[in-house]
């Protein structure tokens, strides 16, 4: 019997993320095969241990299929974890589950089931506290620490000179030039400190303490902040824009948009042929890449530059009122990237 619905996905088997609760999303393809068009519900089937108030689908679970076209549906997995006793070992559990698109029409006659997919919550262990010295014992000795240490550094640095701090900051410069600058000076540099600064250079130091100018004792140490860095991935030609994004958010990097036809990009017609800034260039941690595609320019098919939301609604990767989402097997918080409160000089 031939099938309405041809239910696809690439993501078969899924380890969950764990924080409060074990939470996968995993992506399903419907095609119509029919020659008209249907209305398709979507529902989810919870086998096994599986418990149906754990599953829910990411935006509607109905919508419009015309002949041979297709459609896309997110499925969320979100079980509640117990808090482990101590000492306490949960071992790995798997959770299957299928999607199952039907006809609004005669939904009891003509439905689809999607491929069985598991979900894995790893082995969870809580830890055994140990019976051990009081903590009181361990503040009076850091107390103690803390003051000896005090005294030996008053009685080296006293006799010291003070100096400026020369000022490192916002130069077009790199962090080697810049720890230079200050051994030269006659202080003393430690392992920079990185933040999330999408929006600055890489190797430019953003910020110093002491400040540029503050008179400080010779010898003592300059910290310095930087922003975060990752490198443009090599994978990335001869993608889908799908691929391509999925790739770009594992690296902790950002689709800013696209050159070529939104048309032949969404249905994977035309791949990603080089990037903007290219591969293997070192950038900030959350910066945007550009993909391009290659693209002949016809009245029908222009080329142009546009944006995620600029491709047709069914190939859209994850993007529900122009919110870029995750795709399958990213972890959250990967690409949801926030500003460090820490003072940036410009």
């Amino acid at each position: 019997m031939v099938k309405i619905f041809a239910i696809t996905t690439t993501t078969e088997n899924l380890i969950a993320n764990v924080n409060g609760t074990a939470k996968a999303s995993v992506i399903f393809t419907v095609t119509n095969n029919s020659a008209k068009p249907i209305r398709g519900i979507a529902t989810t089937q919870a086998l096994e241990r599986t418990e149906a108030s754990w599953l829910s689908l990411d935006g509607a679970a109905e919508k419009d299929f015309p002949a041979g076209e297709t459609q896309q549906f997110t499925v969320i997995f979100d079980k509640p974890l117990q808090p482990l006793t101590e000492g306490q070992t949960e071992p790995e559990e798997k959770y299957p589950y299928r999607l199952i698109v039907a006809s609004a029409v005669r939904p009891d006659e003509d439905f689809d089931e999607g491929p069985l997919v598991t979900i894995y919550k790893p082995e969870r262990k809580s830890l055994v506290k140990k019976a051990g010295i009081p903590w009181w014992v361990f503040l009076i000795i850091g107390v103690v620490v803390l003051a000896i240490v005090g005294v030996v550094l008053f009685f080296l640095l006293s006799g010291k000179a003070k100096k400026a701090v020369p000022d490192v900051t916002g130069k077009p410069t790199n962090i080697q030039e810049a720890k230079r600058t200050l051994q030269e000076a006659g202080f003393t540099v430690g392992d920079p400190t990185e933040i999330l600064a999408p929006d600055k250079q890489v190797n430019i130091v953003l910020d110093q303490d002491p400040d540029a100018g503050v008179e400080a004792v010779e010898g003592s140490e300059v910290k310095l902040t930087v922003t975060q860095k990752v490198t443009v991935p090599t994978t990335l030609k001869g993608k889908c824009f799908v691929d391509a994004f999925n790739i770009l958010a594992k690296a902790d990097l950002a689709v800013n948009d696209f050159e070529g036809n939104a048309q032949d990009i969404g249905n994977c017609t035309t791949k990603v042929q080089d990037t903007v800034p290219t591969e293997k260039t070192v950038v900030a941690k959350g910066s945007q890449v550009t993909l391009r595609f290659p693209c002949v320019p016809t009245t029908i098919k222009p080329c142009r530059k546009g944006s995620v939301t600029d491709l047709p609604t069914k190939t859209k990767p994850g993007v529900t009122d122009g919110t870029t989402k995750l795709k399958p097997g990213i972890s959250e918080g990967t690409t949801q990237m926030k500003e460090n409160p820490a003072k940036l000089k410009p």
